[in-house]
C-alpha cells in the first residue's frame, strides 16, 4: 500500500529532523495502519510523534506464548500490538472461558483499564511470535493530545459496542455457516482483507464445531469469496461474503 502525502509529508519531516533508522519506518506502518482502522487510541498523530512514543516504550517481543494481563488485576500499563496477536479472554465463576476478540496490530490493549484505574475485565494472552510496546498513562498523555485521546477512546469504546451488539444478534438469530461469515468481515477491512485466525478459533468465536467451519470455508473457497492458506484467510469478494440472512427470514 502506498503511502499518503500526510504520510510521505510525516515521513520526510521526521527524516529531516534527523530521525533515521527501522524505527522510523515502524513508526510509518503503523501510521498506515491506524489509518486505515481509525478507532484506534493512537490514530492521529504524525510519525515523528509516533517514532517518538515507541522509542520511550518497552518493546518486547514474545517468541513464545504469554500472558500479559490477567482478568482482576490492577494495571499500571497497556499494551501497543506492534506484531502478532493478543487473545482476549473473559472466564466466570465456573471457570468458563470465553475467546472474546483477537487485538492485531495497531490495537491496543487494557487502555480502558489503564485510564479508568478499574481492575481487568479480562485476561490477555500474547501469541508466539507477537511484539508488543507497553507503555503508561504519562507516555501516553505526552504523545497523544487530550481532545484527540477522548475522541480515539470514544470511537474504540463505539466499536467495541457495535461488535458486542453484533456478536449478540448474530449468536440469536443466525446460523453457524452465517456466524462463521459475519467474523470473518469482523476481523478483515477492506483494505485489509487477510486475517491471520486458526480455524479452531474461528469455531470458538463462531460456536460451533471445527468441521463445520472447515466445510463452510471450503464452500467460499469453491465460489471464489475467500482465499485459504495455513493459518490465514483472505477476503476476495467482500460484498458476496455478506450475503447471508437470519434464521428468522423465509426461504
Amino acid at each position: 500500500m502506498r503511502a499518503t502525502t500526510a504520510e510521505q509529508n510525516g515521513f520526510d519531516a521526521a527524516t529531516n529532523a534527523g530521525v533515521t533508522g527501522p524505527g522510523l519506518h515502524l513508526a510509518a506502518s503503523l501510521v498506515r495502519i491506524m489509518r486505515n482502522h481509525p478507532a484506534a487510541l493512537l490514530a492521529g498523530i504524525d510519525v515523528p510523534t509516533m517514532h517518538s512514543f515507541l522509542s520511550r516504550c518497552e518493546t518486547t517481543h514474545h517468541a513464545t506464548a504469554r500472558q500479559i494481563i490477567t482478568q482482576g488485576d490492577a494495571l499500571d500499563h497497556a499494551y501497543l500490538v506492534i506484531g502478532g496477536a493478543v487473545e482476549i479472554s473473559v472466564m466466570d465463576e465456573s471457570g468458563n472461558c470465553l475467546l472474546a476478540h483477537l487485538a492485531q496490530a495497531g490495537e491496543v490493549v487494557g487502555e480502558v483499564e489503564l485510564l479508568s484505574r478499574r481492575s481487568c475485565v479480562a485476561s490477555a494472552r500474547a501469541r508466539g511470535g507477537s511484539t508488543l510496546a507497553r507503555f503508561d498513562s504519562a507516555l501516553l498523555r505526552a504523545h497523544v493530545p487530550a481532545e484527540r485521546l477522548l475522541q480515539n477512546l470514544s470511537g474504540v469504546l463505539h466499536d467495541r459496542l457495535s461488535r458486542d451488539n453484533s456478536l449478540h444478534l448474530t449468536a440469536l438469530f443466525y446460523s453457524s455457516e452465517d456466524r462463521i461469515r459475519s467474523h470473518i468481515l469482523r476481523f478483515t477491512t477492506p483494505d485489509a482483507p487477510r486475517t491471520d485466525i486458526s480455524q479452531s478459533d474461528l469455531a470458538t468465536f463462531s460456536g460451533c464445531s471445527r468441521q463445520t467451519v472447515n466445510r463452510t470455508l471450503a464452500q467460499l473457497r469453491d465460489e471464489g469469496i475467500l482465499r485459504l492458506a495455513r493459518g490465514s484467510i483472505t477476503v476476495l469478494d467482500r460484498n458476496r461474503l455478506r450475503r447471508f440472512r437470519a434464521l428468522t427470514d423465509k426461504p
